[in-house]
Order: C-alpha cells, then structure tokens, then sequence
C-alpha cells in the first residue's frame, strides 16, 4: 500500500511539473549591467539544441513544454561552401515546427559539429558567403522560424575558423536580408572573449560552450569552473544578459570518450540528485544544475543553453535533468 501511494505521488508531481512548463511564461531580463550584480531577473532563458537526427513524430515530447526557445540543429554549408539542405532535415525540421508552442521560439542552427569546417570555406569567402545567405533566407521564407544561431566553432581538424572579421560580415549580411523580427544569436567557445565583445551589438544573445574539455582536476564543467570563464566574460565588458551558459547533458571520460547523461542514469541509485562521477565519466547532476541555474540568475545572465536535449531521461523522471533546471528557474 504504501509503495503504491508513492507512485502515486510521483505521478501526481510529475502532471504538475508538466502543466507548469505548459504555461511557462519568461521574464525578459534587460539588465545591461556587466558587474557582480544584484537585481537578479524571476527567471532566465531556458535553450537547448535539439539534433534533426534525433527527431522522431511517436517519441516523448514534453521536454518541450520545459523550454523557451529550441536550437535546430544539423543544417550546414557543404565542403565547397555552399547551401544544402536534405529532405530528412526538413520532414524533421516541420516536426519540430508543429510541436513547439506559439509562445516557444524556434532557431535554424548553421555551423554542425563534425562539419563545422565548412563554415571557413563559406565565411571567408565574401561571394560564398553572400550566396549561402540568400540561400538560407529562401530555405526560411519557406520553412518559417523565429531566428538564426551561428555555431562558432574552430575546425576540428585544422584548427581553423572564420575569422572575427569575416563574422560580422556574415552577421551584418543576415541583418541585411532577414526579416526584422528575425533574431540572430552565437554559440561561442569558452575562449572567445574577443569576439563576443566584438559582436554583442549585433546579436540577440550569445551561448558560451563551457563543456566538451575537462577542467585540470578532470572534472566536466563544475560550477567553479563556469564562475572563472564567465567572469572573464565579463571582465572583457560583455552585457551580462547578452550570454547565456552552456552546459553539457553527457559526461566525458578523460580518455577522451563521452556518455550521455541518460545512459549514465541506470547505473546510479534511484532518485541520485548529487553523484557526478561513475567510472570515469565526470558529468553534471541535478543539484550541480541547480547551483548553475542559481548562479546564473544571481549574475543577471541572459540564461542556461543546453547541449543537448536528446541526451537526458525523461522530465517525467525525478533524475532528469532539464526538470531540475526548470524547477529551480521557476519554482525558487
């Protein structure tokens, strides 16, 4: 009798948090401070990327309701620098566009992980660079979204990228083209100081990746860790709530190896909001995400961008994480 009533209960707080995120409603933090402040907003900006290869019509997709605004991610130039587009994407592209709510936003992601190499052959090219844009502009015109997110990542395998100069070309030519409700953000390295300063004016908000590189004790992405790297942020004179903070849904081994979050949850302890380390693998709980979502708020930072969503257990399920981040962002 009495397990039975604790599923029940767990059932009942798990309709809860669902109609909650139902009505989500964020707080628009327009704090343009740069300081330790603060006036911290009532809630921050919860984004996440979701990878076309992931989407599926039947699967679970109340993850949804818990976010504000999705990153679509998969579309990218190919080796000559030029538009292309599958027809897998777009079937997964409309998929999302039907589940997402009117008060949710939806950005088309160009730059891709692995293929990321093509934005330098695209970007450094003023006629490439032009011609993809005009491109992109048709693919949205017919595939509507609310906006644009730049992943700014170095060549995994040259180590080159495009150039900050040949950024804010790509940028002011997307300005240029779009529709004016259009918004353009950045995701950026947990280096890229620099061009964050240089291009704050021209963007939506930016994310920095502070994930994917173990910190020197081998831990991925504590709290410590994300306080050292934003405050360098700051230091360089970035508005505080034009940077959200990226954190990881995966764990990474320092050999080099990761694991998603939601295949590390079985072998820990039901109901486990703490541990953050099995066999290797250095990874964020719960509670570490709670910390960051406190901490992020006490900043004045725009908000939390997670990589990835895909990669976490159900929110249903008390061990997720995307609902420890949403409850804390909204019930505290």
């Amino acid at each position: 009798m009495f397990s039975i009533n604790n599923k029940f209960i767990s059932l009942f707080f798990s309709c809860i948090l669902i109609f909650a995120c139902n009505d989500h409603h964020v707080f628009d933090n327009t704090n343009n401070s740069t300081s330790d402040k603060t006036d911290s907003p009532k809630t921050i900006l919860i984004t996440g990327y979701l990878k076309s290869n992931t989407v599926k019509a039947d699967r679970d997709w109340s993850f949804l309701n818990c976010v504000d605004r999705i990153f679509f991610f998969g579309l990218s130039p190919n080796e000559k620098g030029m538009f292309k587009v599958d027809i897998d994407y777009i079937t997964n592209y409309n998929i999302v566009r039907e589940k997402i709510k009117p008060n949710q936003k939806l950005h088309v992601v160009i730059g891709t992980g692995g293929t990321v190499a093509n934005m330098h052959v695209m970007g450094n090219d003023k006629k490439k660079r032009e011609a993809y844009v005009d491109n992109l502009v048709l693919f949205i015109e017919r595939y509507p979204c609310d906006g644009i997110d730049i992943d700014w990542e170095t060549d995994w395998d040259t180590g080159q990228k495009v150039s900050t100069e040949n950024l804010i070309a790509l940028i002011e030519y997307l300005k240029k083209k779009l529709p004016n409700k259009m918004k353009i953000t950045v995701a950026l390295s947990r280096s890229d100081m620099d061009t964050a300063f240089a291009i704050q004016h021209l963007v939506e908000d930016m994310s920095i990746m502070i994930y994917s590189t173990l910190n020197k004790e081998g831990l991925h992405s504590p709290l410590y860790t994300v306080k050292e790297i934003m405050q360098k942020y700051n230091d360089k004179g970035i508005i505080n709530n034009k940077l959200s903070v990226g954190v990881p849904f995966y764990g990474r081994h320092k050999n080099g190896k990761a694991m998603k979050y939601r295949d590390i949850v079985p072998y820990l302890s039901l109901g486990d909001l703490d541990t953050n380390m099995w066999e290797g693998f250095s990874f964020n709980s719960v509670n570490d995400m709670k910390e960051k979502v406190q901490f992020i708020k006490e900043k004045g930072y725009r908000g939390i961008m997670i990589w990835e969503l895909d990669q976490d257990v159900p929110v249903s399920n008390q061990m997720s994480l995307l609902k420890g981040i949403y409850e804390k962002n909204v019930f505290d």
